[in-house]
């Protein structure tokens, strides 16, 4: 498996998690500066992968409560992702995320970079899932490019992920 794994290709994909309008109101009353430099890093990070190798992942949990405009990927955001895959997801964590990155991991050795909302909850769950189904792939969650709940969460998340074989960048 480790000879076969290192005639295989490599390739760099961009997940981005929960980048809703939603999740970044909420932080933004409380701390502006801290949202404004996650959206600039995440879209210097989105400049440095082809959109065919960005996947996005979108919360619609909240959509009856809601309402679709709040739902939407940050204006920002969308504008530079136009045209890559959308993964629409009802809870924390997406299988069909893991199942279609899985997919492209019998063909190509696979370098992950994971960034979005909420750290804490979205990010740590589907870094974890990603881990689970696609153990050989090398993972990394960008701290410039997500958002957390708070330092504490941020905290504790970070020491899950480098536990977890998840390096932070």
């Amino acid at each position: 498996m480790i000879q076969m794994m290192s005639k295989l290709e490599k390739k760099r994909l961009l997940v981005i998690i929960d980048m809703q309008k939603e999740l970044f109101t909420l932080k933004a009353e409380l701390a502006p500066d801290e949202t404004n430099s996650v959206i600039d890093s995440t879209i210097r990070k989105i400049q440095e992968f082809d959109t065919e190798n960005i996947i996005v992942c979108k919360d619609t949990r909240g959509v009856d409560i809601l309402g679709e405009s709040e739902l939407e990927i940050i204006d920002d955001i969308s504008k530079k992702i136009y045209g890559a895959r959308t993964i629409v997801k009802r809870n924390d964590y997406s299988y069909e995320l893991a199942k279609v990155i899985k997919a492209e991991a019998q063909q190509k050795q696979l370098e992950i970079e994971i960034v979005g909302a909420m750290l804490d909850q979205c990010v740590i769950a589907n870094a974890l899932v990603l881990r689970l189904m696609i153990p050989d792939a090398k993972i990394f969650v960008d701290l410039d490019c997500c958002l957390a709940s708070d330092m504490d969460a941020q905290d504790a998340a970070v020491e899950v992920l480098k536990s977890c074989k998840i390096e932070v960048i």
